[in-house]
């Protein structure tokens, strides 16, 4: 391409000096003068062709220009982007560090409300013992005994829940020994002398029920009971100890066979 430009400039300085050259008296045949035009215009041709070329490389040209431009602000972006994820990474690992430093605490908390709401829930159970047996009331007090999550909370209430498990056996034990008291012979025991007989035989009766020896009897601040039947056989011993034949009827045990 580079050589046909070269030739058409040296015809076109060829052909100006043919056109000036009256006054040298130069000839030059038609056919050599329809010739040279040809090759003229195909250089100019060429020359057209050639533009074209250089004007579709530099379209080219300013396309990756641009190219460039849009990737150098990209990166510049991604750059920018990433410098603000790195400060971020930053504040996300100050707040990590942060948090694990009070997490400890945040434990110990946690842990002080844990057993804070098992203690009032263990109490709350415990507390039903004050109450006469009921399934409704003391079944759902042994499962929320059993479902303690403090350690600590679950070992000082286990008397708590072992009384509850055993509630209505005590309960019903109780009851047959208030009958038993209830249904003695009383045509045996009219006398004064009789009548401490008939105290000492019902304390008996009492004392060989089965909560009386395994709960009642070893009452204490390390021993829990029930407090329900507690009262009621404190009631029973006091209807027993003041007993007296000659000035009043026998010792009447049915209202605290009703209440159980």
């Amino acid at each position: 391409m580079m050589n046909k430009l070269h030739k058409l400039l040296f015809l076109m300085f060829l052909f100006s000096g043919i056109i000036n050259a009256n006054a040298q008296d130069i000839t030059i045949s038609s056919v050599d003068l329809v010739n040279l035009k040809n090759e003229i215009t195909l250089l100019k041709d060429s020359l057209v062709g050639l533009k074209k070329i250089v004007s579709e490389k530099d379209s080219i040209i300013e396309s990756r220009e641009r190219t460039l431009s849009e990737l150098t602000s990209l990166v510049d972006s991604l750059s920018s982007a990433l410098d603000d994820a790195k400060n971020n990474l930053k504040k996300n690992e100050s707040i990590i560090a942060d948090f694990q430093s009070k997490e400890g605490y945040f434990n110990n908390q946690m842990q002080t409300m844990q057993e804070t709401s098992d203690r009032n829930t263990a109490k709350l159970a415990n507390g039903r013992l004050y109450f006469r047996y009921s399934d409704k009331l003391v079944l759902p007090s042994i499962q929320s005994l059993l479902e303690l999550k403090t350690e600590k909370v679950k070992k000082d209430f286990e008397q708590a829940l072992q009384l509850l498990q055993n509630y209505k056996a005590y309960s019903e034990d109780v009851k047959s020994t208030f009958i038993a008291l209830q249904t003695i012979n009383r045509d045996e025991w009219r006398s004064k002398h009789q009548a401490e007989e008939y105290k000492n035989k019902c304390l008996s009766i009492l004392k060989q029920s089965n909560y009386y020896k395994n709960v009642y009897s070893k009452r204490s601040a390390n021993s829990w009971s029930i407090p329900y039947l507690d009262n009621l056989i404190d009631v029973a011993k006091l209807i027993i100890s003041r007993h007296n034949p000659v000035e009043y009827d026998f010792a009447n045990f049915t209202p605290l066979i009703e209440m159980l």
